[in-house]
């Protein structure tokens, strides 16, 4: 595990394992990016500039995420939070499983992060300033996976991996 931090690579040009690749701005010299990614089996992430994603299997179950300068991943239905410990000589993960409320209110303020994204895509608050993969440029795509979920309280996956 690196020691140093390093800015996320490029998404749109590098994060080939999503179909659809496609980066938003409020306006075109915007600093604040945000990011949406679709995989060809349902799956998808959603970046908020570099402090914050979540990232959903193909059954739309929250599967991994990062806020507040924590990792969050899913095991068994649950949301483990995982901290980065850094001595001398090493880095590493220590692990807590979430309480219930604590849970909740994470999943809670993705959704309503993801409510806000759909609602400014609706009404053209934000618009596309790079993308790609197939079909590129693709919001009306978007604008459904984030529907779905949205629609739905969302679920925390029993694994982390992508596929479910």
């Amino acid at each position: 595990m690196a020691r140093r931090e390093v800015p996320k690579e490029d998404l749109v040009r590098d994060a080939t394992a999503f179909a659809v690749r496609v980066e938003f701005r409020r306006t075109e010299n915007d600093p604040d990016w945000i990011f949406v990614g679709l995989r060809e089996g349902g799956g998808g992430s959603v970046y908020f500039g570099d402090d914050e994603f979540c990232a959903f299997n193909d059954r739309g179950e929250l599967r991994r995420a990062f806020r507040d300068g924590r990792l969050y991943k899913a095991e068994g239905g649950r949301l483990i939070a995982m901290r980065r410990e850094r001595t001398d000589d090493a880095s590493v993960l220590a692990s807590e499983e979430l309480s219930d409320a604590s849970q909740n209110a994470i999943v809670a303020t993705l959704a309503e992060r993801i409510r806000n994204l759909r609602a400014e895509l609706a009404e053209g608050s934000i618009a596309v300033t790079r993308s790609a993969g197939h079909p590129a440029n693709d919001s009306a795509a978007i604008q459904v996976w984030l529907s779905h979920r949205t629609e739905a309280p969302i679920n925390v996956a029993q694994r982390p991996n992508a596929g479910g």
